[in-house]
This record gives structure tokens, C-alpha cells and sequence, in this order.
């Protein structure tokens, strides 16, 4: 019995050995393989029991790793709930650590701090640092599987959804604009502390607003827009990592483990859009600062502040004019690149076609306004044929949105009963809101744009009113740009 029992543990030790090394040779393998394709050694992470190697931790947990996995994860959750975070992010730690290889438990932790431990902060500021701990877990395990979709998605994602949309998003939106910009550091600990916070964000920029060599390759999709004068937006950032997760699973097969292929494919052209739309705020809002009038909160309401500009007018703080044309000039470039993914994405995918297109549709008519608000602000206006120009380009615009409302945001009942003012007969049958608009010359479009306007306050409940009210604004600036210019044509 005694000689059995030897025999037995022997075995067992064996086996242990056996699993271990077998374990750190397929470990070995793939990392030469990952760090073979795309050229990044492994870092220094903040821990890494991925390099404490799981081996090491059976030799001392023997059986009860799983256990201990379970006893962390009731117990981390626990702590959240109790607002014990300090806890928390050890324990999260250690379930990293105890099952690296499994993303969706990555995906879940990451998600888990920006979010729910991120709410629990009383002030923006503290939410911030969280929600940049959970980035800096994100590029932890990174370091740890580089080139992971999942990983690379729970990044972009982040930046998005938390940092560019969240109702903190003007906040965090500067700080990461400030933060990406050369500047003195705050925290003194690097990632190679144990006790390592961000407290703000990494810097990305160099002095002439170019990424730094550290950061290329990680923002590798932002490099054909450098320079960042003003900083790189949440959105760009998310961009990048939603490129990068795209081409994964284009070009070498990758999954999501949970977002469809249709998701991730349409990721890039989401962000370049709400990118653009952002620089489109802040051209207004530096168009705003400099005539020295106060800035609303939301983008919506900064149409009507300096419509009623005349054209030529000497500005109060002429560099932020330059700061609104670069903005602006930048939001068309965008406007360009979103129109090529969204093209890109329905050639493969149709599900999403009517609200894909629509989201053409608009970002087309973005660019157009935009133009024209650089050319008034830019341009020497004081000639009956620049400001000829410059009205060309507002009623371009003013085409442009009339169209996009016609087709998306107005009741088929109206739509039906402007058909027969601006349609032949035979046509009607077959003719919906997208194709009545696109038939229509420019001058049906804009008289078919007031009827429809009338005929949708007629309604007893109005179904599109809420959608169509942003873009209303857009046109209330328009005419009052084109009825500045047509005031300074007129004989004095």
C-alpha cells in the first residue's frame, strides 16, 4: 500500500511537471509566432502572470486554481458593490493574471471599469482616471496578445462610447485632446511601478503636433492625418483601434469572440463620422470664442449664435478664426474618408443600407456647410463675385439637407401628398421617400421642402419632428448667411 501510494504521487508530480513545461512551450511558440508578425517584442507590463508564467502559479495553487478563479470573481463583485474599489483592482488583477488567455474575460474587466466602476465616481475627474485605468488594463493585456480583435475593439470601443459620448463626453473629450499634446506629467510612477495609476492621458504628440516614434505603430491609422495642432479626439483615437480590428478580420481571419462581422466591419466609418462631427463642433466653437460671443453647451444651439455675421467682419480674436478653418477644413477631409468606409462596408454588407446611406446623405451635407462657413470666414468677401461664390456654396448646402429630409426624417403620409404636385402619375406607384427626393430639380426639392414642413406641424402626432429638428437649425443659419450677403450686394 505504502510502495502504491509513492508510485501514485510520483505520477502526479510527473504529470504536473509534464503540464507545466508543455504548457510554456506552446506559450513559447506562439509568441514567437504573434511577436513574428507584427514586430513587438513583449513590454513591460504593470503585472503579468502571463510571465509568471500559469505554471508557476499550479505548482502553487495545485488544484484549487480554479477555485480561486470563482472565490475572485464573487468576491471582486462584491467589492464593487460595496465600493470597495481599491480591492477591486487587485483582485481584477489577479483574475487577469490566473486567466490570461481567456479575452472575453478581458473584454468583461475592461468594460467593467470604464463602466460600472467608473459611475461610481462623484466628479468627472475621478471618473476620468478610471475609465483610463481600464484603457491602461486594455494595453496591459495588449502587451500581453498584441494584435487581438477583441482587445483592439475594447479599446476603440472605450474611446467611443465612454470618452466621446458618455454625458461627461465635453470633459473627457478636452482632456484627452490636452493630454495627447506634449505637456509636463502629473504622475511621477511608470508602468514599470507596481503601484502605477494614470492619472492622464499617455502623450502622443511631439512638439510639432506629430505622433511620437513610441505611438506610430499603435496609431498607425492616424498617421496620414498628422499634424494634430489641436490635439487627437477620442473619436480618432477610436478610429484607429476600430480600423485595425477591421482589417484583423478582413485581411487575417480574425473573430470577434462577440460582435457580429457586420459590426466590427462597420466600426470605421462610425468613428470618422462622429470624428468629423466633433472637429465640427469646435470650428464652431472657435468661430464662437473668436467674435466674442458666449457658447452654448451642445453643438445644435451654436448654429444661430454668429449667423447673422456680416461678411468681412473683423473678428475680436483673429487666431481662433485659424483655429475654425483648420477644424473645418478637417471636417471635409473626414467627411471624404467616412463616405469611403461606409461604401466600403455596403458593398459587403445591405442589412444596414437605409441607414447607412442616410448617414451619407448627411455627412455630405456637413461638408458642404462647412465649406461654405470657411469660405465666408476666410475669404475676402468684399466683391460682388467672391460673395457670389460664397452664397453658391450656402445654397449648395441648403439643397443638400432640404434632400436629406425629404427622404429620412418626414412622414410617408406627407410624402404621399406631395407625390402628386411634383410627380407624373405613373410614377407615383413606384416612387418612395429616398428616389421622390432624389427625382426632384432643386427648385421642387426646396418647394416641396415648405409644403412638407406645413403638411408635418398638421399632424396629429408628428413622428419625425424630434430627428428633423437638429438639421432645422442648419437651415435657419443658412438663410441668414445668404441674407447677410445679399444685404452687403445690395446699393447702400
Amino acid at each position: 500500500m505504502k510502495s502504491n501510494k509513492i508510485v501514485i504521487v510520483a505520477i502526479l508530480i510527473v504529470a504536473l511537471l509534464g503540464a507545466g513545461l508543455t504548457g510554456a512551450l506552446s506559450r513559447s511558440v506562439r509568441e514567437r509566432v504573434t511577436w513574428g508578425e507584427n514586430g513587438r517584442p513583449p513590454q513591460a507590463g504593470r503585472a503579468s502572470l502571463a510571465q509568471m508564467n500559469s505554471f508557476a502559479l499550479a505548482l502553487l495553487l495545485g488544484g484549487l486554481r480554479g477555485p480561486l478563479v470563482m472565490f475572485l470573481w464573487t468576491s471582486s463583485e462584491t467589492a464593487k458593490n460595496d465600493r470597495n474599489l481599491e480591492d477591486v483592482d487587485t483582485q481584477i488583477e489577479w483574475i487577469r493574471m490566473l486567466q490570461p488567455e481567456f479575452d472575453t474575460v478581458h473584454i468583461f474587466q475592461i468594460w467593467n471599469k470604464a463602466y460600472n466602476h467608473s459611475v461610481q465616481m462623484a466628479n468627472p475627474s475621478n471618473k476620468y482616471t478610471t475609465i483610463l485605468d481600464a484603457l491602461e488594463y486594455a494595453r496591459s493585456v495588449d502587451r500581453e496578445r498584441p494584435q487581438n480583435i477583441n482587445i483592439l475593439t475594447a479599446i476603440g470601443q472605450t474611446y467611443f462610447d465612454k470618452l466621446g459620448n458618455s454625458s461627461e463626453k465635453a470633459y473627457y473629450r478636452r482632456r484627452v485632446r490636452e493630454e495627447t499634446q506634449q505637456h509636463d506629467v502629473k504622475g511621477k510612477l511608470t508602468r514599470e511601478d507596481p503601484e502605477f495609476k494614470p492619472l492622464e492621458h499617455e502623450i502622443c504628440l511631439g512638439a510639432e503636433g506629430r505622433i511620437v516614434s513610441a505611438k506610430k505603430q499603435d496609431l498607425q491609422y492616424l498617421l496620414k492625418y498628422e499634424p494634430f495642432p489641436q490635439g487627437i479626439s477620442p473619436f480618432a483615437i477610436a478610429f484607429n483601434y476600430y480600423k485595425w480590428s477591421q482589417v484583423l478580420q478582413s485581411e487575417k481571419g480574425q473573430r470577434h469572440a462577440q460582435m457580429s462581422d457586420l459590426v466590427i466591419d462597420s466600426r470605421p466609418a462610425l468613428a470618422l463620422k462622429n470624428w468629423a462631427a466633433d472637429e465640427w463642433e469646435r470650428g464652431r466653437r472657435f468661430e464662437i470664442l473668436a467674435y466674442g460671443r458666449k457658447t452654448p453647451i451642445e453643438r445644435t444651439p451654436m448654429e444661430a449664435v454668429t449667423a447673422d455675421l456680416s461678411p468681412g467682419a473683423a473678428p475680436e480674436l483673429p487666431d481662433d478664426i485659424g483655429r475654425a478653418l483648420y477644424c473645418y477644413e478637417l471636417t471635409a477631409r473626414l467627411g471624404d474618408d467616412a463616405m469611403v468606409e461606409y461604401e466600403r462596408h455596403l458593398k459587403s454588407y445591405l442589412v444596414n443600407e437605409s441607414t447607412y446611406l442616410s448617414h451619407i446623405d448627411e455627412i455630405r451635407a456637413m461638408q458642404q456647410l462647412v465649406r461654405a462657413d470657411a469660405a465666408f470666414l476666410g475669404k475676402n468677401v468684399s466683391t460682388a463675385e467672391d460673395r457670389a461664390v460664397v452664397a453658391g456654396l450656402y445654397h449648395k448646402a441648403k439643397i443638400l439637407y432640404a434632400r436629406m429630409i425629404l427622404k429620412y426624417y418626414v412622414d410617408d403620409q406627407v410624402i404621399n401628398t406631395l407625390k402628386p404636385q411634383y410627380t407624373s402619375p405613373m410614377q407615383r406607384a413606384d416612387i418612395d421617400r429616398r428616389t421622390f427626393a432624389k427625382s426632384l430639380s432643386d427648385i421642387d426639392v426646396l418647394r416641396a421642402f415648405d409644403l412638407a414642413l406645413q403638411l408635418s406641424q398638421a399632424l396629429p402626432f408628428d413622428t419625425q419632428a424630434e430627428d428633423r429638428s437638429e438639421y432645422l437649425g442648419n437651415f435657419m443659419r443658412i438663410d441668414a448667411r445668404l441674407k447677410s450677403l445679399e444685404s452687403a450686394a445690395a446699393p447702400q
